[in-house]
């Protein structure tokens, strides 16, 4: 009988690179470089036999294409690639790497590959603890690339993804990981009335074949550890399994900085996994922001750590870019006029950055005297919203109707491969916009840090936000709407914009103007439609939606807190724990009821 460790060890060894095999050194096992020959900067070779054994995710069929040598030999790991060369090894791959429908169900390769556990029974009866068949994969990684790539989060290079994907190189954990994702948007009949099932199923797998080595292999944390782990937190908090999320966002954010994801990637890397390591540490440095929208918390990555330039869209991204001139957030923060060099991805980072500004400064419940006051040109408010002014100056959004901008953002975009991906990051960046404004000019925030500084109220500064709040709710809602009837960007994170927004229109229901009231009242409905009607809907949209429902604030307080004319202190508001409890991201979405639960568990969603 063979000894289990030794067989671990025999794996090792194949999955080790030749140079760490033949010193008898404890390989990392990076790709196509990996860490410890990166440090003596040899030349760094896979012996690729290896990843066609047992052990493999799943068996490539004889059908498989053939792969050139100059592709899986020293072109990929050459530590300077020339882009003519990597430009010859896309063309011989354009079926391949191309998104659908240049990789179709008539391509061989991925979708010819019989796994080993194959079911050859109804759906009724399969269980969703394997990796399902070629066919299945193939259609939940097309879904994922079309629903959920840059939707607000990027992990991948798609082209790169697809290849490793049929190349057997992509870890186990991972690939759950990104189906757990992907299952959320498929309307593939294979999961019919079992998605919760098998979202929970693939995202415990993942979550477990992690856990048992990211805390005994000093070798296992990688960027693709940091990828699952993130695309797990999203599953997680949108279940309401609010600890089980927080350990994972935690955990995620520590990986990437001892990863070094926050400072520029190894120059000897190829374009791909140098943008690979960009895109998920801004995906985490996002995902910080949002779920820190909550009182009395703040995001952990600070702007001033990130030495790590933007990333770049996914249609302007190529080899022959890698000495092009690249932006961090601090200089666009310092230099703002340079937003006009950045796209859209840059342009989503600065208002991730600035909304986890606003979070500090609106989101708490005590605020110090010492404080500017909001109309001081010295203030934090003064500055949020200057930049807030920068955005809205480069933003097509400024001067017409987001539905009519959308349009024709969409006709302009009709013929690249990266359409919703681009359009999606496009959407999630004015969502965030519109969020930051009704946040940084929200009648009860203002009013409480008004109401702590003890200062007489400019009457002109009431009647300029309070409007402006409005505003931005009722372009918030009108967005929501857009990307509802679209099927576009419908990330989890959208449920916190529809209840700030909700929350917005509910309060300026009191307002003393008939045709305003009337409006918020029209606007209110329409974003609880979106909660409650979605086309993917979250679990959490539920009880978020609820959460607006209850809220009904007292009239005659509500009244005078969005009036311009009430230039006093107000008392404290008679709803003032519910205000609080509409801006916590967090605790309007945890389900009470799965705070021991495990990854996953308690999903439930409806296409």
């Amino acid at each position: 009988m063979i000894d289990p460790m030794d067989q671990q060890q025999a794996k090792r060894i194949r999955l080790a690179c030749l140079n760490c095999r033949r010193k008898k050194a404890r390989c990392p096992g990076e790709r196509p470089v990996c860490s410890f020959c990166s440090r003596l900067s040899q030349d760094c070779r896979y012996d690729d036999e290896a990843l066609f054994n047992n052990d493999a995710v799943f068996d490539v069929p004889s059908s498989m294409p053939n792969i050139p040598d100059s592709l899986m030999a020293d072109n990929l790991i050459s530590p300077e690639p020339q882009p003519s060369v990597l430009h010859d090894q896309e063309d011989s791959f354009s079926s391949l790497l191309n998104p659908s429908p240049s990789l179709s169900r008539d391509t061989p390769g991925i979708l010819d590959i019989q796994f080993p556990f194959t079911p050859s029974f109804g759906p009724a009866s399969v269980t969703f603890d394997r990796i399902p068949n070629g066919e299945i994969v193939q259609s939940l990684i097309d879904t994922y690339f079309q629903s959920c790539h840059c939707q607000p989060y990027c992990y991948f290079q798609e082209s790169s993804f697809r290849r490793r994907l049929s190349g057997n190189t992509i870890p186990e954990w991972l690939l759950f990981s990104v189906l757990a994702s992907a299952v959320i948007f498929s309307d593939n009949s294979f999961f019919q009335d079992r998605q919760a099932e098998a979202v929970n199923c693939y995202a415990s797998c993942a979550w477990k074949k992690i856990n048992a080595r990211i805390f005994e292999e000093d070798d296992f944390v990688t960027v693709q550890v940091v990828q699952a782990i993130c695309m797990l937190a999203v599953i997680d908090f949108a279940a309401g399994s609010y600890t089980q999320a927080w350990v994972k966002i935690g955990l995620s954010i520590r990986l990437a900085q001892a990863l070094d994801l926050l400072s520029e990637p190894d120059p000897s890397l190829l374009w791909w996994a140098k943008e690979e390591r960009r895109r998920t540490f801004w995906s985490v440095y996002l995902l910080d922001r949002i779920v820190t929208s909550s009182p009395g918390r703040s995001p952990s990555i600070l702007d001033a750590d990130c030495t790590l330039s933007l990333p770049v869209d996914q249609a302007t991204l190529a080899p022959g870019m890698a000495g092009a001139e690249r932006i961090t957030v601090m200089r666009l923060l310092q230099h703002p006029r340079e937003l006009g060099k950045v796209g859209y991805s840059g342009f989503l980072c600065l208002l991730a950055s600035t909304l986890g500004r606003v979070q500090r400064y609106c989101l708490r419940r005590s605020v110090s005297e010492e404080s500017l006051l909001p109309w001081d040109s010295q203030s934090e408010f003064a500055s949020i919203y200057s930049v807030l002014l920068t955005c809205e100056a480069y933003s097509p959004t400024a001067i017409a109707d987001f539905e009519a901008v959308l349009e024709a953002e969409s006709s302009k975009m009709a013929g690249e491969l990266n359409h919703n991906s681009i359009l999606g990051i496009f959407c999630f960046s004015h969502a965030l916009y519109f969020l930051s404004n009704c946040l940084l000019q929200h009648p009860f925030l203002i009013r409480h840090r008004l109401k702590s500084a003890n200062s007489p109220i400019p009457p002109s500064f009431l009647r300029t936000i309070l409007p402006a709040c409005r505003e931005s709710a009722s372009r918030l809602t009108g967005l929501l709407q857009s990307l509802q009837k679209r099927r576009l960007c419908l990330a989890s994170s959208l449920g916190y914009c529809a209840l700030i927004a909700g929350a917005v229109h509910r309060i300026f229901e009191h307002d003393q103007d008939l045709s305003i009231r009337e409006s918020s009242q029209r606007l209110y409905k329409s974003t609880l439609d979106f909660l409650l009607n979605a086309p993917v809907r979250w679990q959490h949209f539920p009880r978020l939606a609820r959460a607006l429902q209850e809220f009904n604030p007292d009239p005659a307080a509500t009244s005078s807190m969005i009036s311009p004319f009430v230039l006093t202190n107000l008392p404290g508001h008679p709803d003032t724990d519910a205000m609080w409890k509409l801006l916590d991201y967090g605790k309007a979405s945890q389900n009470v009821t799965a705070l021991a639960s495990t990854s996953g568990q308690g999903l439930s969603f409806t296409i």
